[in-house]
């Protein structure tokens, strides 16, 4: 349950920054040191449009954040993958089982996190979120 000091302070924000900084310390109490949030408004079928549309949001090394965005690797990556045909939460435990089971296409195990040194705790939930299109 979410400490309701807390979510009255993330409803009280008033810039991206300042609740991006309130929910990453917040995640980190949680023992989750690496996030990543992405949002378009230009999703189809085939895509998420072009990268330059996303508002993405991560406290990841600017480097590995410009190779994930840039080259591509997010939409290959399983729990975006995931969080695009699912909605809900999902348990890295379940894409760990695939790893051990050698069940991911050489791009997908490449694009994900608990492939890469990251050194992080991974979070339970990745996302895209879903907007309408204006």
């Amino acid at each position: 349950m979410i400490d309701p000091a807390v979510l009255n302070r993330l409803l009280d924000a008033t810039t991206m920054e300042e609740l991006w900084d309130i929910h990453t310390r917040v995640m980190a109490g949680y023992g989750f040191d690496r996030l990543i949030y992405g949002a378009t408004q230009f999703r189809t079928a085939t895509s998420l449009g072009c990268p330059e549309d996303f508002v993405v949001l991560t406290n990841h090394a600017p480097d590995y954040t410009e190779t994930y965005v840039n080259d591509g690797l997010y939409f290959h990556a399983p729990m975006v993958r995931w969080s695009l045909e699912n909605d809900g939460a999902c348990s890295w435990s379940v894409l760990d089982a695939r790893f051990e089971a050698d069940d991911f296409t050489p791009r997908s195990a490449r694009s994900s996190p608990s492939t890469a040194s990251t050194g992080s705790r991974r979070a339970t939930r990745s996302a895209f979120a879903r907007c309408a299109r204006a």
